[in-house]
C-alpha cells in the first residue's frame, strides 16, 4: 500500500469520526457501562502545571508513551517528534538537529520550549537546542508531552509555538541492572548499561552510555560524532508528605564538522573536531499540605561549553596575491571560532491548591541567571567575559467548572527580563462538554519570544596580527541590534475532543488562527562600510553585514488532527494530520544608502502544506511486537536549506522479548527509510535505507 493510499485513508478516517459524533455523542451514555464511561482519558500536567485530563485542558496535547518510543525504532530522539501533529524534524547534519512546528524552522530554531523534568534545555545564545548534546537515554523516559501551541501563560518567553517536556521514569520503575547493544548503518555502535537500586526509603538510577556513528557519511561534509553520556537520578521519601528528587547529568562529544569540497569554503571553513561538554544538576522538593494542597521548590544549574576553534588558509590564498600587504598584516591563517560557554541557573516555587470541587488554582515565580560567553561571537577578550541576563517570572493559572458541562482555564505569566523589559501573556479558553466524553474548546492567547543573546548582543569580526602583534579588524561579519523588539504571537483556537471508550478511539482535532508579529531574523546589510570592502574597492551598495532586526509579520492559519485507536488489545494506532497555509513576508536584504533598495522573501514555501503519520503496533503473539512508522511530508524550504520536495518517510521494527527467571531481554530489528532516498533540510545530507539490531537484557 503506497503513502498516498495511506494519506487519502487518513482524510477519510478523520471525517468518517467527525460525521459519526454527532450521533454517536447523544447515544452514547446509554449504550455505555459505568466502566465504560470512566475509561482511559490521558492526563497532562504540562500544559497549565495543574493535573487535568486534555478534555479540560486549554490547549492541546500531543502524548508519546514509552510504548510508542519503543516501537519507533528511533537512533536518534527527536525524530520521534514525528508521531506529533505539525512537527518538522530537519537534520542540519549528523550531528545537529533542528525542531518546527507549524513552520518558521532554521538551522538552529529557537521558538520551542524543550524541558527535561521540568528543567528548560534551550541554549541562551542561540535559543535552540543542542540535541546531541542532552545528557538523557531513550530507555529511561516515561513518556513526552507536547503542548500544540503557545504555553508562555505557563512557562514564559520561548514557550512560543510548543512545548516539549520529557519526563523521565521514577527511580523505582527501573530497579535491576539492564544493559543494551545497538549496532548497524553509518557505522554506529551504541553500549547502554544502567542499575536501578533500592535503599530504605531511598530509589536510585545510574545510566551510562558511549555512542558512535559516521553521520551522513557524504563526501562534502564530515560529521561523524562520538557521544560518552552519563545520568543519575535519586528519588527519597523520608515520609507520605514530602518527596525529594536529585539528578545529575554529563556528557562529552567529538564531532567533526566543516567543507571538505574544494574551492567551495573549506579554505574558510576547513574540517576539524568539535568538542562539545554539558552537565546539570537538579534539586526538587514536594510537600503535600493535605489531599488538596501541596508545594514544590526546584533549582537547577545548566552548563555547556562548545569547543570550535580553528584557522582559514593564508589570506593570500584566499584573498589573492598582495591581498595581505595591502592590509598592511603579514600573509597569514586568521583565527576563527564558534567557540561558546553557557550556565544557567534557575530557582522556582510553585503552589497548587484546590480551593474545591470545582476550582483548582496554581501559582508561583522563579527566578534565572543566565551567563553567555563567546569571544569571536560578542567580540570580546574571552569566553569567560559573560553577557548575562536575569529573568524573574510570576505565573497564575486557575481550572474553573462553573456547572457539568463548562470548564474555564484562564490564566497569566509576567515576566521581566534584561533584554526586552517586562511582558504579560494572558490565556483564556473556555471548554464545552456536550457529553461526558465528547468536548468543544475555544481559546485566545498571547505570547512573546525574547531574543537570544546573539540576536541582542552579536558582534563578529574576522581579525589579522599585524607585524607589531595589534589586532586588524578585517571583516565585519554580524551585527546585533539592541532594540529588538520581542516576537509576539496571538494565537486563536477551537478545538474538539472525543473519547469512544467503547471503540478504543480518542480523537484531537482543532482549527487555528496564529498571528505573528515582530519576526526575528538576520537580514544581509548592503553598503556597510569596513577595511576589507574598501580595500577591495567595493561600491557603497555592495559591501554588507548581516545583522539582526524585526523583519515583518506572519500569519499560519490551517487544521490539524490525531487519532489514537487501540483496534483490540494487540493492536493500536496513532494517526495525524495537519494542513497549513503560512502567509507573509519578511526583509532579508536592505540598503541603507538607497531608499527602498530592498528585498523581501515569502514565508509560504517554508511550511509543508500537508503533513501526516501513522504509527501501528501489532503483537503478533505475546512475545513478539511488529510494528511500522510512515509520514509524508509536502514540499518545504527549511530556512537555510534547499527545497525538498514532497518525501515519504517509512520505518518497520521487529522485536522478540524473552524471560528466563528474573532473567529478560529483548532482541528488535529496525528498517528506516524503506521508502528510499530522500532529504529533509540540505540536498547533500541524504537519508538512505538504513538497517539497526538492538539486543537488550535485564536482571532484577
Amino acid at each position: 500500500m503506497s503513502f498516498l493510499t495511506i494519506q487519502s485513508t487518513s482524510r477519510t478516517i478523520f471525517a468518517s469520526i467527525f460525521s459519526m459524533v454527532a450521533s454517536v455523542a447523544s447515544a452514547e451514555t446509554d449504550l455505555l457501562s459505568e466502566e465504560d464511561l470512566f475509561g482511559e482519558i490521558p492526563m497532562s500536567l504540562t500544559a497549565t502545571r495543574i493535573s487535568q485530563s486534555v478534555k479540560d485542558s486549554p490547549v492541546s496535547i500531543t502524548i508519546i508513551t514509552r510504548e510508542m518510543i519503543e516501537a519507533y525504532g528511533a537512533t536518534e530522539l527527536p525524530d520521534v517528534l514525528r508521531l506529533v501533529p505539525g512537527f518538522q524534524v530537519a537534520h542540519i547534519r549528523g550531528y545537529r538537529t533542528s525542531i518546527s512546528y507549524h513552520g518558521l524552522g532554521s538551522e538552529y530554531a529557537s521558538r520551542m520550549q524543550v524541558q527535561i523534568d521540568g528543567r528548560s534545555v534551550y541554549t541562551p545564545i542561540l535559543g535552540n537546542v543542542e540535541w546531541p548534546e542532552l545528557p538523557i537515554e531513550q530507555e529511561d523516559i516515561e513518556r513526552i508531552e507536547v503542548i500544540r501551541g503557545p504555553n508562555a501563560a505557563s512557562y514564559g518567553a520561548n514557550s512560543f509555538t510548543a512545548v516539549v517536556n520529557i519526563i523521565t521514569r521514577h527511580a523505582s520503575d527501573t530497579l535491576g541492572t539492564y544493559a543494551k547493544l545497538t549496532t548497524g548503518s553509518r557505522k554506529t555502535n551504541r553500549y547502554l548499561a544502567r542499575f536501578g537500586g533500592h535503599s530504605g526509603r531511598l530509589d536510585y538510577r545510574l545510566t551510562a552510555s558511549y555512542s558512535k556513528d559516521a553521520g551522513f557519511d557524504d563526501t562534502e561534509f564530515p560529521d561523524d560524532k562520538e557521544i560518552r553520556s552519563f545520568n543519575y537520578r535519586a528519588d527519597y521519601q523520608p515520609n507520605l508528605d514530602d518527596q525529594f528528587e536529585f539528578q545529575f547529568g554529563y556528557r562529552s562529544s567529538i564531532r567533526q564538522d566543516g567543507d571538505i569540497e574544494p574551492f567551495d569554503d573549506s579554505q574558510v571553513d576547513p574540517e576539524r573536531d568539535v568538542k562539545g561538554r554539558t552537565h546539570f544538576q537538579l534539586l526538587r522538593w514536594r510537600h503535600e499540605v493535605d489531599p488538596k494542597e501541596n508545594f514544590s521548590l526546584q533549582f537547577y544549574h545548566n552548563y555547556q561549553r562548545i569547543d570550535d576553534d580553528f584557522q582559514t588558509d593564508f589570506l593570500d590564498s584566499i584573498l589573492g596575491a598582495g591581498t595581505a600587504t595591502a592590509l598592511g598584516v603579514p600573509d597569514q591563517r586568521v583565527n576563527l571560532s564558534n567557540t561558546r560557554l553557557m550556565h544557567r541557573y534557575d530557582l522556582e516555587f510553585q503552589h497548587n491548591i484546590e480551593m474545591n470541587d470545582d476550582l483548582k488554582l496554581v501559582w508561583g515565580a522563579s527566578a534565572r541567571y543566565e551567563q553567555s560567553g563567546s569571544a569571536s561571537l560578542f567580540d570580546r577578550t574571552s569566553n569567560k567575559d559573560f553577557i548575562t541576563n536575569s529573568t524573574y517570572r510570576l505565573f497564575g493559572h486557575s481550572e474553573w467548572k462553573p456547572a457539568l458541562k463548562w470548564t474555564i482555564n484562564a490564566g497569566a505569566l509576567i515576566e521581566n527580563n534584561d533584554i526586552t523589559g517586562t511582558d504579560i501573556s494572558p490565556r483564556f479558553a473556555i471548554n464545552h462538554h456536550f457529553s461526558p466524553n465528547h468536548t468543544v474548546r475555544a481559546s485566545v492567547s498571547r505570547a512573546y519570544r525574547t531574543p537570544s543573546v546573539l540576536e541582542s548582543n552579536a558582534d563578529s569580526v574576522s581579525v589579522a596580527i599585524d607585524a607589531s602583534g595589534n589586532r586588524v579588524e578585517i571583516d565585519q561579519l554580524v551585527l546585533a541590534n539592541r532594540k529588538l523588539e520581542p516576537e509576539e504571537m496571538t494565537s486563536f483556537e477551537l478545538a474538539y475532543i472525543g473519547n469512544f471508550p467503547k471503540f478504543g478511539l480518542n480523537v484531537d482535532a482543532k482549527f487555528f488562527y496564529d498571528n505573528i508579529k515582530n519576526v526575528i531574523d538576520d537580514i544581509e546589510n548592503r553598503a556597510f562600510t569596513d577595511p576589507f570592502s574598501t580595500l577591495l574597492g567595493l561600491p557603497a551598495n555592495k559591501d554588507k553585514v548581516f545583522f539582526y532586526d524585526n523583519v515583518g509579520n506572519i500569519l499560519s492559519q490551517g487544521f490539524e488532527a490525531q487519532l489514537q485507536y487501540k483496534i483490540n488489545p494487540e493492536t493500536s494506532v496513532h494517526l495525524t494530520y495537519t494542513d497549513t497555509r503560512v502567509k507573509g513576508k519578511l526583509l532579508s536584504q536592505t540598503n541603507r544608502n538607497f531608499i527602498g533598495d530592498q528585498r523581501f522573501v515569502d514565508v509560504s514555501s517554508q511550511t509543508p502544506k500537508v503533513i501526516s503519520s501513522i504509527q501501528l503496533i501489532h503483537d503478533l503473539q505475546p512475545d513478539i511486537r511488529a510494528s511500522f512508522s510512515a509520514h509524508h511530508y509536502g514540499k518545504y524550504k527549511f530556512g537555510g536549506g534547499n527545497s525538498t520536495g514532497p518525501f515519504n518517510i517509512l520505518n518497520v521494527r521487529m522485536a522478540k522479548k524473552f524471560r528466563y527467571a528474573n532473567h529478560k531481554g529483548q532482541v528488535a530489528v529496525t528498517f528506516q527509510n524503506l521508502f528510499g532516498d530522500y532529504f529533509d533540510f540540505e540536498r547533500e545530507q541524504v537519508f538512505q535505507k538504513r538497517i539497526y539490531l538492538s539486543l537488550e537484557y535485564g536482571l532484577n
